[in-house]
């Protein structure tokens, strides 16, 4: 989502890496919300084995999954994800600007040759799989 700096409150580098990190957040909490009432509803023995329950159960299990995989993904510190953002945000302003730049220009190009090579599955799935396993008590 384009961003209009100018409109950010000072110190812009801290605004910036808020508005780069609500997203990610957003899906984290609605995982760890989701992932809260699974365990409610289980521990109450609401959790029956009727087909309406796994239905439930079931969704709530995807939901989580979906947006664990998805606070992962957009922390990949590449232009045009969050994570680039938030990275340039922290390192020092004059290699953090050359760094944006940098992967403003070719970003697009290195996220693509990443997904259709399969590199971040390798990279991205220990972390999903663990937060996924935290959250869901395996």
């Amino acid at each position: 989502v384009p961003i209009d700096v100018e409109k950010l409150r000072a110190p812009k580098r801290v605004s910036l890496a808020l508005v780069a990190g609500a997203g990610p957040a957003s899906n984290l909490c609605t995982a760890v919300a989701v992932a809260i009432m699974l365990r409610l509803l289980i521990i109450s023995g609401y959790a029956t084995m009727n087909e309406w329950t796994m239905l439930a159960l079931s969704t709530m299990v995807v939901t989580i999954g979906i947006n664990v995989s998805q606070f992962v993904f957009n922390l990949i510190p590449v232009h045009p994800m969050d994570g680039c953002t938030i990275l340039s945000t922290i390192m020092p302003e004059a290699i953090g600007s050359f760094f944006l730049a940098f992967m403003q220009k070719w970003g697009t190009i290195v996220m693509l040759a990443l997904v259709y090579t399969h590199v971040l599955d390798g990279l991205l799935m220990p972390f999903i799989i663990t937060i996924f396993r935290f959250l869901i008590g395996i």
